[in-house]
């Protein structure tokens, strides 16, 4: 089965990301932490027969702790995730994730989403990164990823290796207590 865990803002398109994974091939397991997506899923079952949800089976959990929540990104396939901490936390679980950025009035986000996402997918297969972006901007937007969700799907196995080295090469540099203190020693020289 592909696991996957849902995490996001009011007003993703949570409903169209589940229709677009009625085509998976093969099972998919869904778990939601109690609010926004675990409402969404629900809302989303309910009144559909076991046909037409595909292979898709729910589950709701409670809010985790961060170790039992690092626990739970690891265990996934793919972590859809909100905010900055589990952004993070999603990097170093070293899975594919889709990140739901917050969303500011200005439009900064988009700046913010646009630099991870050249970072993030440098050095990638091209036309796995584009379908990877898709994936990210229609969730961002709100719009239905019924278009993006196939191609990344289809992708996934691919970019999970990217994943992989991305939290591998994070790993690698020095944290940044060490580079602060190194930093200042060079300053103050």
């Amino acid at each position: 089965a592909l696991k996957v865990s849902l995490f996001g803002y009011a007003g993703a398109p949570y409903g169209a990301l589940l229709d677009a994974m009625v085509r998976h091939a093969g099972p998919v397991w869904i778990t939601a932490p109690e609010g926004v997506a675990s409402q969404a899923v629900s809302a989303w079952l309910h009144g559909r027969t076991l046909g037409d949800r595909g292979g898709i089976q729910a589950f709701a959990t409670a809010f985790l702790d961060q170790g039992r929540y690092d626990e739970l990104l690891w265990a996934c396939d793919l972590n859809f995730v909100r905010g900055e901490d589990s952004f993070v936390r999603a990097q170093w679980a070293a899975r594919p994730f889709v990140w739901h950025i917050y969303p500011t009035q200005d439009g900064a986000h988009w700046v913010k989403l646009g630099a991870f996402l050249a970072r993030y997918t440098a050095g990638m297969d091209r036309a796995h990164a584009t379908r990877l972006t898709a994936l990210w901007e229609a969730w961002n937007r709100g719009d239905s990823p019924a278009r993006a969700w196939p191609a990344f799907d289809a992708a996934l196995p691919a970019i999970a290796p990217h994943a992989e080295d991305w939290a591998e090469r994070l790993a690698s540099r020095p944290d940044l207590a060490a580079a602060l203190v190194n930093f200042t020693d060079k300053v103050l020289k």
